[in-house]
């Protein structure tokens, strides 16, 4: 439609009133009038306003159309809606509009929107998306925005809130029949419903609690949004339940809940249905049968009427019940809280009754309430089917139960009211218990427990009938959440019944119930009731709370339990086997399966009594009853009429019993424990695990046994058995059952109901090697100590074959582990002495298979294993020294001249050696004697030679290979420190240093096969190259640490021949640095980088050793200089071929791409020039040691500017590239470069201050004007940045390091930077500029030394004058604290003297930084460290300058005089208003909001205590006593400024007290003509505080002398 012909107000009349245009077309025309300011017209705001209003209210009664077709259902109508809201919303004029009845409109569009099905295509949710997110835009700016002007009535929000409701309900029913697919449940339209259902019911909340008529909001909210809203939040609660908390579904979700609940807290529980609550049921009482739920009147008796109507609705309407009955917990709650918030009020019912009554009225009627929501759901409960319904309803019983606990409604007072209520406690329990047992699901148990749970925890009486019920309950089968919960409830039990010495109680009942159990045995094992965490815990509650008497009577109860097990009869009064005529009883099953989970809890129980000595003899009777009663008869019985497994149970059952016996009972080993015993024990045989386990344990136990009484109690005095025999019998028949497991793979969890045949060998070697090593070394015979050490070495070396070990389970590798670990196993001499012998001949015997196997013939392949055999057969003859000596050659010849054409090692052989020599890592050398130590070297010289040789050879090198060597070298490394004798191998001759370089060195061509053949992991580099990078970095360090020791010797000892050892460091290394980067193949370049590395570091301890003995000449001094010299010559000319290549490229590069990929390839070359540029700098060190000829060095200093310039030029290049933001946002690459740049900056420092006096002053002030980019730089980004303070760390020691003349000419380039300062340029780039000029000159003044400073003092008037003119444009609050910083180091540096001007010119720098027209700007913390940076200026000054300050007291006074106004807190801007009027206004009235804190506080104590120092601070050098006259008369003006400070607001005490020392401290300086200056000052409230201040200065403070 045309709106051309629109440009009077009658024709957008007659258009927006014309029945024959089109809605949409009108809303198009309203659109562009409204928006158009060229269309004018009287009132067209409000006409407009109202023409939208109208329009929509009227569509909301059309027939039903299709979104887009009635106004109300169209965006476009929507969003103008809005714009007039948004207008309106501006004028502070209330507009006509809101008193329409614009309520509808959201109901219509809210119901319209729930009728419709999810689409669940794109297009349309998002149409409607847009339409809800206006919808719910608009209704904020009614109901928020304007809620003061904006009143509807209350039918329209409940009509409204009735659709919202159905609004989320649709959608309930649409995700419980999955119409709503998991994408859509996740999408902003959703997201968008709830919450403008949540701003709804917000709306209804807002007016029902602005309606102050209780009855209306009972009967709005008892209508139908009761059902309604009940509905709606047991589905958000549900949905809230899986929802993170995080997430923004989650807050909305908590919102509407929070909001629906606080509706029902207010419709259901005001002040008035409270108080008539009270009055209504003040008279009756729970156990009147009358009170059904129906005696209540009014508000209660329609709440729970309502109730009662849906819980026994029919099937259909189950989901209301289940609305209702889960949010009664809650109901409840509110019902406490608000009858506790209104004690008064029923106080006021009755005035005459006391607060006694009230309160006990308060306990009567919050567990009335109780009890009449716990009938609810139990009538609730009674009427449902469903077991998942039934779990949910019992599970609201536990909540409800929950909140008595929390509320602590029930309390153990022993009244009337206690008693009552503890009866009703008493049928829930009841209650509980029943629908338990009638009910076997699992999660029926799960809440049961957590009941009984709650119970305990109110009153243990209510369960003490119960109990054995419980247990019952608790040893069933059990499942997920109710093993965590039976677990709780055990604990709970253990902590009830130990406080009240009741222990006994319980394990009569837990024991009972264990009798009705008829489950397997390992079943009730794996309950939670016998864990090792309950277990446990109930060991410790028998120690604390059990008591002597106890425990016997216990003791008693348990052998008539085990005597149960076997049909005989006991007398309970002598505990003794009955005889039956003629024959003895023979022990005959009855239950023997599950005599296992007793055992286990008697054992716990008797290894956690504790036995005193009083009580020994009496607790001994007893257990020498279960000896006679059950342990030997089980024994020494073979019983034929029952089943063997069954006759094992009981065998294990008894060793069991017996073992603990012995462990706890001195009197138990010495009576029991004869000679006819252990012939019983030496003829038990079984094939079950568990009982050959603990016969093993019972034989190991006698045997320490013996071994501390020194006896076994013989039967009769002619038995004369040698104990000492028994004892060899024993550990002989012990270590007989050792044995490995079938495979690796074999594992035990550690529990007794987890062992098996399989894994019995890795618990009977836990329990011989790991437990028991020390009885059984200690009690062996020779061969039987060797055959041990055999089987600990073959368990680690074949059962460490890398398996994924869980850690929660043991495997014969974790034992060997832990047993070689062990003290013990150190400890134990007879072990020391065979250990060597028995590995030596395990690593022989793989040796010689090799050598058996592959026949090596080759005067070369075999040499070195042929060496290993015969040093092993002759390695406790001292002879064979000179053998060791024949292993030297093996090394002498270089890789390429030792060719092995057999590659004879297997993976499984070379992971057997791999084993073997990291188990020797597992000794410190100490462990070793000197000899040994020499032969364990040599071995391991030639086995890691053996291992990489023909790998090499034949380019099949694995990470087993490469492991094997690193664990080789570290292990030379290891022996090199422990050995220190000349005469020893390694100290010897250290030619292995050239197989080992020429071995990383070759090695790398044939990793970088690997390299391209494997695939890449994700750091880009393979497992196998990897542990290369290791083995060449372990080659290095070791080589480092044997040059270190020799050169410390040859320091020692100068006739000791160092000169070898550096030939074949030389001849190893400068071979290979002839070699360049690959660039290719990052494992080659790694290599070449170590390779440098190392030479670096050497060369660092030639020039050391040089630099210290440069006044001393050794005998051997010039031979080594000469020797060094090949080396420093050789790296000098290499690297510096290196370095230039790579500089040239790196400019080119920057040159062609100044982008990512250029910045990435030029931060490769200079990670491989890193270490070939500490090697050159070293190398340029040694030559400046030695006398060089002039011209060598002229050149030298050259090539040296030449590298330092293209340095420079490339650092300040890679900088500018990585500050540009699309390169800075790749933060790995933006540290990287500016860590390589942070090296290679300090690397040119050194190379500066080599050639210093060589270098001009052009490259000088060049250098100096990098550091200052590079600051800038880093500066910009981040000034406490890692890398900014390692440069100014670095550049720091080069300044202090630079001579006078240098340092000159540095200085004055800072003075030129500070008056060449652009101060008329953009403040932005000001405060850049301006921060990296400051910290440039902190860098400066704080890094030079004393003599440096000297040289400034004619500079400091000048230096002083400009940094005092950069406070005069500083806007950055940082930037202030950093120039009084830089004040005050000047200030304390004694190389400086000040004058009075130059003091003035600082404290007129503080005025002006801290007056009220300063613009600096910050937050609270900022301006606390602003002011303590002040105080410590001061304080410098009143330190070092107080002579000179005398003439500028008046101006220092007047700071510190604005100062005490940090610390004050105003009442009202008015107030502060006042106070600035009065006085000089500085930057702390205007900036700060709060008062400073206590540590601000103490700052300013410390400060104004010095004003009155009367001592000088140095005494020791006599100086005259510091005068402190000039500051007498300006002392006044201080206190009387501290003492109108609060009169004009108030001090926070802490504030106070901390500020007392000050202004004690200056009254020290007060005499009367003070005090009556002060006195005059002040109003009458300063005059009395006055008086107060200086009663309590002579009475707390003021020294007045002895007496």
């Amino acid at each position: 439609m045309s709106t051309e012909f629109l440009n009077t107000s009658e024709a957008i009349f007659h258009v927006l009133k014309d029945t024959k245009v089109s809605y949409p077309e009108k809303i198009i025309v309203a659109t562009r009038v409204w928006n158009s300011t060229d269309i004018c017209f009287l009132n067209k705001v409000g006409f407009l306003s109202e023409w939208v209003c109208s329009t929509l209210i009227k569509s909301t009664g059309f027939p039903e159309a299709r979104l887009g077709e009635s106004p109300h259902l169209n965006l476009s109508y929507w969003k103008l809606f809005k714009e007039v809201l948004e207008k309106t919303s501006d004028s502070s004029i209330s507009s006509p509009l809101y008193k329409l009845p614009l309520i509808p409109i959201f109901s219509s569009i809210v119901g319209y929107i729930s009728s419709l099905e999810p689409i669940n295509n794109y297009d349309a949710d998002d149409l409607i998306e847009h339409l809800l997110e206006t919808v719910d835009a608009c209704f904020h700016k009614l109901t928020m925005e304007k809620s003061t002007i904006f009143r509807p009535s209350i039918d329209q929000i409940v009509t409204l809130t009735l659709n919202a409701c159905n609004f989320i309900i649709v959608m309930n029913t649409f995700y419980d029949n999955c119409v709503i697919n998991v994408e859509y449940r996740q999408s902003s339209v959703v997201v968008l419903r709830f919450e403008l259902f949540s701003k709804i019911v917000s709306f209804l909340k807002y007016n029902l609690v602005k309606n102050s008529n209780p009855k209306r909001a009972y009967n709005v909210l008892n209508g139908k949004l009761f059902d309604k809203l009940l509905h709606v939040r047991s589905f958000v609660f549900h949905l809230k339940s899986s929802e993170q908390q995080e997430s923004s579904r989650y807050v909305i979700f908590s919102k509407i809940i929070e909001t629906i609940d606080g509706i029902f807290r207010h419709g259901l529980f005001q002040q008035d249905h409270i108080i008539e609550y009270v009055a209504t049921e003040s008279n009756q009482d729970i156990s009147d049968n009358k009170n059904d739920g129906r005696g209540l009147i009014n508000h209660h008796d329609r709440l729970f009427d309502k109730c009662r109507e849906i819980i026994n609705s029919k099937d259909d309407k189950k989901q209301s019940q289940l609305n209702v009955l889960e949010i009664i917990p809650y109901w409840y709650g509110f019902f406490v809280e608000e009858l506790r918030k209104n004690l008064e009020y029923m106080r006021s019912i009755a005035p005459g009754e006391s607060v006694k009554t009230t309160i006990d009225k308060r306990r009567t009627l919050e567990f009335n309430f109780f009890s009449e929501f716990w009938a609810l759901i139990s009538e609730a409960l009674s009427n449902l089917k469903d077991p998942n319904h039934l779990k949910i309803v019992f599970s609201i019983h536990i909540d409800l139960l929950s909140k008595v606990s929390q509320y602590n409604v029930y309390q153990i007072k022993g009244d009337e009211i206690s008693l009552r209520q503890l009866e009703f406690l008493q049928k829930v329990a009841d209650f509980l218990i029943s629908k338990a047992s009638n009910i076997q699901e699992n999660d029926i148990k799960n809440i049961t427990f957590q009941g009984f749970n709650l119970l305990l925890k109110l009153e243990h009486r209510v369960v003490q009938s119960h109990v054995k019920s419980l247990c019952g309950l608790m040893l069933q089968q059990l499942h997920n959440e109710s093993l965590k919960s039976c677990l709780a409830l055990g604990k709970t039990l253990l902590g009830t019944y130990s406080k009240s010495h009741e222990m006994d109680f319980y394990i009569k009942n837990f024991l009972s119930a264990l009798n009705d159990i008829s489950d397997d045995a390992n079943m009730i094992l794996k309950n939670p009731l016998f864990s090792k965490e309950y277990l446990d815990e109930f060991a410790n509650k028998i120690t604390n709370y059990v008591t002597m008497a106890q425990a016997c009577e216990l003791v008693n109860l348990f052998i008539a339990e085990l005597s149960s097990f076997f049909c005989q009869e006991i007398d309970t009064k002598t505990q003794k086997r009955r005889k039956l005529e003629g024959k003895v009883v023979n022990p005959c099953l009855s239950r023997a399966n599950q005599i296992e989970p007793r055992i286990i809890f008697i054992v716990k129980f008797l290894r956690a009594l504790k036995i005193t000595s009083i009580s020994r003899n009496e607790i001994g009777k007893a257990f020498r009853s279960l000896f006679d009663l059950f342990v030997f008869p089980i024994l020494s019985t073979k019983l034929n009429d029952r089943d063997e497994c069954d006759n094992d149970i009981m065998i294990y059952a008894a060793l069991s019993l017996h073992h603990c016996l012995v462990d706890i009972s001195p009197l138990y080993w010495e009576k029991a424990v004869t000679s006819e015993f252990i012939s019983v024990l030496d003829n038990i045989s079984s094939i079950d695990p568990k009982v050959n386990l603990f016969l093993n344990k019972v034989r190991l136990q006698h045997v320490y046994r013996s071994m501390t009484t020194n006896k076994i109690q013989p039967t009769t005095h002619n038995e004369t058995e040698n104990n000492v025999d028994i004892i060899h019998q024993y550990i002989t028949t012990v270590l007989s059952t050792l044995d490995y497991p079938e495979n690796v793979e074999i594992s035990w969890t550690g529990y007794l109901v987890d062992l098996t045949k399989e894994n019995f060998a890795i618990s009977n070697s836990m329990l011989i090697i790991r437990e028991w090593l020390d009885v059984v070394v200690n009690n062996c015979q020779k061969q039987e100590l060797e055959s041990i050490m055999k089987f600990i070495i073959r368990g680690f070396v074949t059962y460490s074959m890398g398996m994924g070990i869980n850690n929660e389970e043991i495997y014969m590798e974790n034992i060997c582990i832990q047993v070689l670990h062990s003290a013990e196993f150190f400890e134990l001499q007879p072990l020391r002495d065979i250990f060597l012998k028995v590995y030596l001949e395990e690593l022989s015997s793989v040796f010689k298979n090799i050598r058996d196997i592959n026949m090596i013939e080759s005067d070369h392949d075999g040499k070195e294993i042929d060496i290993i055999i015969e040093i092993i057969s002759r390695w406790h003859q001292q002879a064979s020294l000179v053998l060791l000596d024949s292993i030297l050659p093996c090394f002498s010849l270089p890789l390429n001249k030792q060719p092995w054409s057999t590659n004879f090692l297997t993976d499984e052989t070379t992971q057997k050696i791999h084993h073997f020599v990291m188990l020797l890592h597992l000794f410190s050398p100490e462990y070793f004697d000197r000899w040994e130590v020499n032969c364990l070297s040599a071995l391991v010289l030639l086995i890691d030679k053996v291992i990489l040789m023909p790998q090499i050879q034949q380019s099949n090198i694995s990470i087993n290979h490469l492991k094997s060597a690193i664990l080789c070298r570290s292990l030379i490394r290891k022996f090199f420190l422990a050995t220190t004798k000349q005469d020893d191998l390694l100290w010897k001759n250290q030619s292995f240093i050239l197989w080992w370089v020429s071995s990383i060195c070759t090695c790398k061509h044939h990793i970088k096969i690997i390299d391209e053949s494997q695939p890449k992991s994700i750091s880009g580099i393979d497992i196998v190259p990897k542990q290369f990078i290791s083995l060449v970095q372990i080659t290095n360090e070791t080589i480092i640490i044997i040059s270190s020791h020799m050169f410390a010797r040859y320091r020692e000892n100068e006739n000791f021949k160092i000169v070898d050892h550096l030939k074949i460091i030389i001849s190893a290394y400068s071979v290979y640095l002839d070699h360049s980067f690959d660039q290719t193949n990052l494992v080659f370049d790694l290599v070449i980088s170590n390779i440098w590395k190392f030479v670096s570091d050497f060369l660092k301890f030639g020039v050391e050793f040089f630099e210290s003995r440069r006044f001393i000449h050794g005998v051997h001094d010039q031979e080594i200089n000469e020797t060094f010299g090949t080396l420093q010559q050789k790296v000098e000319k290499n690297s510096l071929k290196l370095i230039t290549f790579y500089l040239e490229e790196s400019l080119q590069q920057l040159q062609r791409d100044n982008n990512l990929k250029g910045i990435q390839v030029v931060l490769r070359r200079i990670t491989y020039l890193e270490e070939v540029l500490k090697a050159y700098l070293m190398s340029l060190k040694y030559h400046n040691l030695n006398f060089i000829q002039q011209q060598n060095t002229d050149t030298q200093v050259s090539i040296m500017i030449s590298l330092i310039q293209k340095f420079l030029s490339i650092i300040i290049a890679l900088l500018r590239a990585v500050s540009i933001d699309t390169v800075y946002h790749d933060k790995s690459l933006y540290e990287e470069t500016i860590k390589k740049c942070m090296t290679i900056t300090l690397i040119v420092m050194e190379f500066i201050l080599i050639i210093e006096s060589k270098i001009s002053l052009q490259i000088f002030h060049r250098f100096v004007s990098f550091i200052w980019e590079i600051m800038a730089i880093l500066c910009y980004k981040d000034v406490q940045s890692q890398h900014l303070n390692e440069l100014n760390s670095s550049f720091g020691k080069f300044i202090s390091k630079l001579p006078i003349e240098k340092y000159e000419e540095f200085s004055s380039n800072i003075i030129n930077k500070l008056e060449e300062f652009p101060f008329t340029i953009q403040k932005s780039n000001t405060n850049k500029d301006l921060k990296i000029l400051i910290h440039f000159v902190d860098i400066f003044l704080r890094s030079s030394t004393h003599e440096q400073l000297c040289c400034l003092q004619k500079k400091l008037p000048n230096i002083l004058a400009r940094l005092c003119n950069l406070g005069g444009i500083i806007d950055q609050l940082q930037n202030a604290i950093f120039i009084l910083n830089i004040l005050s180091f000047l200030i304390s540096r004694k190389a400086f003297s000040f004058r009075s001007i130059d003091i003035g010119l600082i404290l007129s720098t503080v005025i002006s930084l801290t007056s009220s027209k300063t613009s600096l700007e910050s937050d609270e913390k900022g301006y606390q460290n602003f002011f303590e940076e002040v105080c410590h200026l001061l304080f410098k000054i009143l330190i070092h300058c107080r002579e000179i300050l005398y003439s500028t007291i008046p101006t220092y006074i007047v700071i510190i005089q604005s100062m005490f106004h940090c610390f004050k807190s105003l009442e009202d801007k008015k107030q502060k208003s006042e106070s600035q009027n009065r006085r000089y206004v500085t930057i702390w009235d205007i900036r700060l909001k709060n008062p400073l804190p206590i540590s601000s506080a103490n700052s300013f104590t410390r400060l104004l205590t010095m004003i009155s120092q009367r001592d000088s601070l140095n005494k020791s050098h006599k100086k005259k006593a510091i005068s402190t006259r000039p500051f007498i008369k300006h002392v006044p003006c201080l206190i009387a400024e501290y003492l109108k400070l609060q009169t004009e607001g108030f001090l926070e005490p802490v504030i106070k007290e901390s500020l007392r020392p000050g202004v004690y401290a200056l009254l020290d300086l007060c005499d009367k003509h003070e005090r009556d200056m002060i006195m005059v000052t002040l109003d009458q409230a300063g005059k009395s505080l006055f008086k107060t201040l200086w009663t309590e200065y002579n009475k707390d403070w003021k020294y007045v002398g002895r007496g």
